[in-house]
């Protein structure tokens, strides 16, 4: 026990528990302080004068000596200054002595040294606030649903984009078998498959594939319509393979993946900061990722040579800033790499590339033609599709030009599908 000046004791509510006070027992507290004294009912503060226990007996202090309140009371001072432990024992102290902490004061409290950081076990929550486990788990069962909630989406998050179960339980702090037994749980919420998945949709049946305009949400350059991708899972996958876009621009594969129950592993060489922790940064040009599962589709829309240059990166690997004959050559490497990554394991899988052609002062470069002519050393064609620009993608200057000098402009892209 030791004395402090009453002018130097702070009441600071983000370490007090208790809502509000009773002016009434303060009041009758401040006609009997030398009693509450001799039966050592004394204040606690913090070692900075902070209040920690008494804030009736503060006030009734406060009452009997407004006149003066230099004078010295009786006090036990904690050597403490951090606030949460401030918290924890102005809670322990005011559950456990004097006029306790109503209901209401404990059930925000309690709600309060489980929500934060270094949070208390329900054990010893119960214990601080005097009162049975029981109370505890009710009180704070909207928190611990809504953890578990939060827990679990971010589970499923982040095996739709191919983590392994193992960094999943290690990002949410839980054993791998708990996090495989969710996942084969929920999974089997999905039997119905994609008749339930493309309840709603409607395929294309024809090899031209043509879409009114671009719907992705998120815009990037050289953006293609994200029912391109929609229609080639509709025919090519199943729910939960596995598909690799190793040039995932604007993030569209993620959006149409997780809509149709796809694992999706996403890669670029640039992810754009709206994907941050989304997209892996690669370069493919090195090979595959390390990380990434036998993958049972993988679509390709690269940069396409000369048409993108500078537009992604300035890195000399960008395929749209290299050379043609490594861009076809990496295209080649590519399919040669997904030819081995699925060895004997994926007899069904496919590998989807969608490209344009380019021309320049008259001249044709049918990039279509040189990449079939590349992949089809590793594999082999299964359909060639055509997808028509949503837009006019030559000008006023360049139609006139091409009439005048009686050349045809290109208005479409070639979707051509792979297999082993």
């Amino acid at each position: 026990m030791t004395t402090a000046k009453l002018a130097d004791i702070k009441f600071d509510p983000a370490i007090y528990p208790r809502k509000q006070h009773s002016p009434a027992l303060v009041q009758r507290y401040s006609a009997c302080l030398p009693e509450i004294e001799a039966h050592g009912n004394l204040i606690s503060i913090a070692a900075d004068g902070r209040l920690i226990d008494g804030r009736h007996r503060h006030l009734a202090y406060l009452t009997a000596y407004a006149a003066d309140t230099s004078v010295e009371i009786p006090v036990i001072v904690y050597d403490i200054a951090e606030d949460d432990a401030l918290f924890d024992l102005a809670t322990e102290l005011n559950s456990t002595s004097g006029d306790q902490l109503s209901e209401d004061d404990k059930r925000r409290a309690a709600i309060r040294m489980y929500g934060r950081a270094n949070r208390k076990p329900q054990e010893d929550i119960a214990r601080a606030l005097a009162v049975g486990k029981n109370k505890i788990s009710t009180w704070l069962k909207a928190i611990v649903d809504q953890e578990r909630e939060e827990r679990e989406a971010r589970i499923w998050q982040m095996w739709l984009a191919c983590h392994t179960q193992e960094a999943i339980a290690q990002d949410v702090k839980m054993s791998e078998a708990t996090v495989r037994g969710f996942l084969q749980k929920n999974a089997e919420k999905y039997q119905e498959g994609d008749t339930a998945l493309f309840r709603n949709f409607e395929p294309k049946v024809y090899t031209v594939w043509n879409f009114d305009k671009a719907t992705n949400e998120v815009r990037h350059f050289g953006n293609i319509p994200p029912e391109v991708l929609d229609n080639l899972l509709y025919y090519y996958t199943q729910p939960f393979d596995v598909v690799f876009d190793p040039f995932a621009g604007g993030g569209m594969a993620l959006d149409v993946c997780a809509a149709r129950l796809r694992r999706c592993y996403a890669s670029d060489l640039t992810p754009i900061p709206a994907r941050a922790g989304q997209i892996r940064a690669w370069d493919i040009t090195t090979g595959l990722p390390d990380d990434l599962p036998v993958p049972d589709f993988v679509f390709l829309d690269p940069p396409y040579w000369r048409q993108a240059e500078g537009k992604y990166s300035t890195q000399p690997t960008d395929l749209a800033n290299i050379e043609l004959a490594a861009f076809v050559a990496a295209i080649a490497e590519l399919a040669k790499q997904v030819k081995r990554k699925w060895g004997g394991n994926r007899p069904n899988g496919k590998m989807a590339l969608i490209i344009g052609p380019y021309k320049e002062d008259g001249a044709y470069t049918d990039l279509a033609l040189l990449c079939h002519q590349a992949i089809a050393k590793y594999l082999n064609l299964v359909i060639r599709i055509q997808v028509p620009y949503s837009t006019q993608v030559h000008g006023g200057a360049y139609v006139k030009n091409a009439k005048e000098t009686k050349q045809m402009l290109y208005l479409s892209r070639d979707l051509m599908v792979f297999g082993p």
